[in-house]
């Protein structure tokens, strides 16, 4: 009797704290809230020693909160470590259901923390997602095996939690309705119709090209760049009148370069003198040269 009455006993304690868990996911604010709520409150009810949650974002698994845990710390080796493990979990055994394993399971062999973790019985279920993609996914270590019933109780939980995601997801992704805001909408919309009302007279714009009548080209007797027009347009003008100022930086460029071939030729017929001396050669490349 006694045996039999602890029992019920026990299983009464469990089955009320499963009832606080979803009574706190349900008033979670935020995602981290209720993560933390999963992650220390699951601990108690399952008996883990550790527990830890993780976001999936393109098969990669992110450490958003764990037992204990109060600040991660992404540079340690713990949180990569866990990390690794469990973005392997969800490419290789991609559960839909929990999955237990002994470490080092999916965890990486070279990896010293392998070998170290002290809690080497593994239970890992994502979270429920509407579309079966799994956003968010559960791992829970301990020093013992996992039971079928510590099963069925993280599918209930991954379940509850998963629900309590979307909704915390959809409620921060719409804007706030207020009575106030809905004042301002009403007050827009009937700006808007009442600006839709009014006359606008319509124009339209074409393409016009402006072409001279009898007109004359005017040709610049020598190279150079426009530095600045002495007429105003439409200005009437006589035969003399100065119309542009030019820059002669074209001819004095030319001049510059025609200074330095002369000045290569002169080298040139410098050189094949002296190797006329010496080389019939130089006599015919003087000739050239000169």
């Amino acid at each position: 009797m006694r045996a039999g009455t602890a029992d019920a006993s026990g299983s009464s304690s469990a089955f009320g704290h499963l009832l606080k868990i979803e009574a706190d996911a349900r008033r979670a604010e935020t995602k981290r809230e209720l993560d933390a709520v999963l992650a220390n409150e699951g601990r108690i009810l399952l008996r883990a020693r550790q527990v830890f949650v993780f976001e999936l974002d393109r098969g990669r698994a992110t450490l958003v909160a764990g037992s204990g845990i109060s600040v991660l710390d992404r540079a340690s080796p713990m949180v990569q470590w866990l990390e690794e493990m469990m973005t392997c979990v969800r490419r290789e055994a991609r559960p839909a259901g929990p999955i237990e394993f002994e470490l080092p399971g999916y965890a990486a062999p070279n990896d010293p923390l392998t070998n170290e973790y002290p809690f080497r019985s593994a239970l890992c279920q994502p979270l429920w997602s509407p579309d079966d993609k799994p956003r968010a996914i559960v791992l829970l270590m301990r020093d013992t095996p996992w039971l079928a019933a510590d099963q069925q109780i993280v599918m209930r939980l991954a379940e509850t939690f998963g629900h309590a995601r979307t909704l915390l997801s959809l409620r921060h992704g719409l804007p706030r309705v207020t009575a106030s805001s809905w004042k301002y909408w009403l007050l827009g919309t009937v700006g808007v119709v009442a600006l839709s009302l009014l006359p606008v007279p319509i124009s339209v714009l074409a393409p016009v090209e402006i072409a001279p009548r009898n007109a004359d080209v005017v040709a610049m007797p020598i190279e150079g760049i426009v530095h600045k027009v002495l007429v105003k347009p439409n200005s009437l003008v006589t035969v003399g009148t100065p119309l542009v100022q030019l820059i002669n930086t074209v001819q004095r460029n030319k001049a510059e370069i025609a200074e330095q071939e002369v000045s290569v030729a002169a080298a040139r017929v410098e050189k094949a003198t002296s190797l006329a001396f010496t080389d019939p050669r130089g006599r015919q490349e003087l000739g050239i040269a000169k």
